[in-house]
């Protein structure tokens, strides 16, 4: 499937994402995502190279409005940075924008 409906597939350094089937398909296997995850790299890959900030992400992605701190959404990105990523301790596609949130870079 293609990013947010755009016609282009979404490629990464490790493989082709299937937003469809909720996998990324790697050389080595395909890898699941989780519906949160392939919601969140949807979100992020439609608004490529733009700071998104985690609020955002929650309203738009969580469809939920914290009124207290939440790691809701870095715990995600970590998690989907460990299936998608070459290194996930030097992550090449889900960038952290400090004091903002996060930028995906294809």
């Amino acid at each position: 499937m293609s990013v947010a409906g755009t016609g282009i597939p979404l490629m990464l350094a490790t493989g082709q994402v299937d937003l469809g089937r909720q996998r990324l398909i790697t050389p080595e296997g395909a890898v699941s995502l989780t519906t949160r995850e392939t919601e969140l790299l949807a979100y992020l890959a439609g608004r490529s190279a733009q700071a998104v900030a985690r609020e955002d992400l929650l309203v738009d992605v969580w469809h939920y409005r914290a009124s207290n701190p939440t790691r809701a959404v870095d715990l995600a990105v970590k998690r989907l940075r460990a299936k998608i990523e070459p290194d996930p301790s030097t992550p090449v596609h889900i960038l952290s924008v400090h004091g903002v949130g996060y930028r995906f870079v294809p």
